[in-house]
């Protein structure tokens, strides 16, 4: 036992060690992007920014793939836990619209100041590993949106609050993918997607 925790204590530097360097690529990773875009990014260019070599690297991440879906699930949490934040108070919601044009500006504005944003969102539409992670949390998306549908209108049928909740989901992060390629429409474009979700969600009040 003595010599377990004895090994489990050494253990702790070393583990800490591997975090930073872990951060340390990502974050390398991150500016390589941003400079360099998909076409130029690379575990050499990464391993080079980070001043690392590429064994190192290759220790934490498998290869590029494993680096961009690491990314890409980084920074999508931050968009994820907002609306995870804001779910609760649909249901007692007042001004509908008001409430869709602030959740809409807020997750606007994640993308903006998240520099890789526009890059790992090019890659999750082209690279196959990444489609299918992004698929997998927008089936969890889809389930929670439609739970959050169902706290305000209750009547809907479980099946239809779930696909709601994914064509809402879908329609969102297309529509903004688009609009973060053509900055100059995106204000435009945000305000036509306010109107379509806030209809969208009204005519669930028949049921």
């Amino acid at each position: 036992m003595g010599e377990r925790e004895s090994s489990t204590r050494r253990a702790g530097p070393s583990q800490a060690r591997s975090v930073v360097t872990s951060d340390r690529i990502l974050d390398a990773a991150t500016q390589v992007l941003v400079d360099k875009g998909l076409q130029g990014f690379n575990t050499n260019a990464v391993a080079e920014a980070a001043g690392l070599t590429v064994g190192t690297l290759y220790h934490h991440f498998r290869d590029k793939n494993d680096l961009l879906r690491v990314l890409s699930e980084r920074d999508q949490a931050v968009r994820t836990e907002y609306v995870r934040a804001h779910v609760g108070e649909f249901s007692e919601v007042t001004d509908l619209e008001q409430w869709v044009h602030d959740v809409l500006a807020a997750l606007a504005n994640f993308r903006r100041r998240q520099p890789a944003t526009l890059a790992l969102r090019r890659a999750c539409r082209a690279v196959p590993e990444l489609i299918a992670a992004e698929e997998a949390v927008n089936d969890q998306l889809a389930v929670l949106l439609g739970k959050m549908i169902r706290s305000r209108y209750p009547n809907v049928p479980p099946r239809r609050a779930t696909l709601v909740g994914r064509t809402v989901n879908e329609t969102v992060r297309t529509m903004l993918d688009h609009a973060g390629e053509h900055p100059r429409r995106a204000a435009a474009m945000r305000r036509e997607l306010e109107l379509m979700i806030g209809a969208y969600l009204r005519q669930l009040e028949q049921y």
